[in-house]
């Protein structure tokens, strides 16, 4: 989005997507500029680096990893780091997960109270049913083109 009064790229967004022998590489960019002209709703600038992948070891067992980063802030908005195991009657999945949580960045007084955390465990008997599909879920949300 380009603002010809100012001459200046207001909002920009690009990605890059491999998807080669079930392995999935995603790198993402965005940036948002405030606009001082106009009443904007835009409170700050964003700037922004977003690197996903799926990374399958063989039929059974994958690697999965988020970082997604704040450049203009200078940390980290959400990562995760998992593995997933499939068979033909039964999935596990377990994931690390830290993330800013956007409830409590606002009343924080230091960096470290700003984030959650946590290792979640997700266990599927195909056919019969899940301990639920949190993982899986943010898995979809997270990385584009990720597809269980």
């Amino acid at each position: 989005l380009y603002s010809p009064s100012t001459q200046q790229m207001m909002r920009f967004t690009t990605g890059l997507n491999l998807y080669q022998n079930g392995n999935l590489y995603n790198l993402g960019y965005r940036f948002v500029r405030q606009n001082e002209e106009a009443e904007s709703q835009v409170e700050q600038t964003i700037d922004q680096l977003d690197l996903s992948a799926v990374h399958t070891l063989n039929t059974q067992w994958s690697l999965m990893a988020r970082a997604f980063y704040d450049l203009d802030g200078g940390k980290p908005m959400d990562t995760f780091f998992g593995t997933a195991y499939e068979d033909c009657c039964y999935s596990l999945r377990v994931l690390a997960r830290r993330w800013v949580n956007s409830k409590l960045a606002g009343l924080a007084q230091d960096d470290k109270r700003q984030y959650d955390q946590g290792v979640f465990f997700e266990v599927e008997l195909k056919g019969l049913g899940s301990s639920g599909q949190r993982i899986q879920t943010l898995l979809k949300d997270s990385i584009i083109g990720f597809n269980p």
